[in-house]
């Protein structure tokens, strides 16, 4: 998936399976607040050799607009049930689990917002939540039946009666209609610790001050003693971030230039150098 230093070869990592939802750099987020790393790759690029490069503690399948009855719907290979981690499927992947097993999915009459569901059977991926809880919910088709014998319903919703959450019976495969991202799910959070740590045994030892460290070093080892970087500045985040990090690499041998092309905005130069030298970083400025 990459080349040079990546986090997952050193850091427990939670990949995300993205279906084309709204949500599902949100969820990445909420991976990395427990301390923990997570990678996001699109349901076109899923496969056994992913896996196999990241070894994920746990995967989760997001969101998406599709509906999984539809031809060409996105899918992921049944393999994916047979890999030995946990599995979390979210809204769009929450069906797709369902379907992927022999479920039932149908067009419903929605629930959209704050929806109060009952937690029917207890299981270690709610622990900390209450028989009856609020989540945030966002879709129209919903899982309508599960085999019996091969899935547990977890949670009803209490306005629809529809399947709030489930797993199969014989291995840590969830799923959820509701979003544990939002913050609109009170429980949310709890809910991805229980499954990313608990269930997942990945160890919290990520912090994004990892990656900065890491990013210098490589900076280092790629460029000589005695070389200088070329860096042009606009005063823009990914510019300047790129900027200092290559400062803390290799000190006054970074060689920033600033050029004012003429469409900035009144007083924006003045305020790009000032904020460029308040980091250390004295830029060439041409002005064009």
């Amino acid at each position: 998936m990459s080349c040079g230093w990546v986090p997952y070869r050193e850091f427990d990592t939670v990949l995300i399976v993205d279906f084309g939802g709204q949500y599902t750099h949100l969820i990445a987020r909420r991976v990395r607040e427990l301390g923990v790393y997570s990678e996001i790759v699109n349901y076109l690029n899923f496969d056994r050799s992913v896996v196999e490069e990241v070894r994920p503690r746990v995967i989760i399948l997001s969101g998406g607009p599709s509906s999984v009855y539809e031809e060409n719907a996105p899918r992921v290979d049944p393999w994916i049930l047979d890999l030995g981690i946990p599995v979390l499927g979210i809204c769009y992947g929450h069906q797709l689990l369902a379907s992927m097993v022999g479920g039932r999915v149908e067009r419903g009459v929605g629930e959209y917002g704050r929806t109060r569901i009952r937690i029917v059977g207890r299981d270690p991926i709610f622990d900390g939540w209450s028989d009856e809880e609020y989540v945030w919910m966002s879709h129209s088709d919903y899982v309508a039946w599960l085999p019996e014998g091969r899935a547990k319903v977890l949670a009803i919703s209490l306005d629809t009666g529809y399947i709030a959450a489930f797993r199969l019976v014989d291995r840590p495969v969830y799923g959820v209609q509701f979003h544990p991202e939002v913050a609109h799910t009170p429980r949310g959070r709890k809910l991805l610790e229980n499954l990313v740590i608990k269930i997942g045994g990945a160890k919290p030892r990520w912090r994004v001050e990892n990656l900065v460290d890491a990013i210098v070093q490589e900076i280092r080892s790629k460029v000589g003693e005695r070389e200088k970087v070329l860096c042009a500045v606009s005063g823009g985040i990914d510019s300047t971030v790129t900027a200092l990090l290559v400062k803390k690499a290799v000190g006054d041998r970074l060689v920033a230039v600033f050029v004012n092309h003429g469409l900035l905005r009144e007083g924006e130069v003045e305020e790009v150098l000032s904020t460029l030298r308040k980091l250390g970083i004295e830029p060439i400025y041409i002005d064009a």
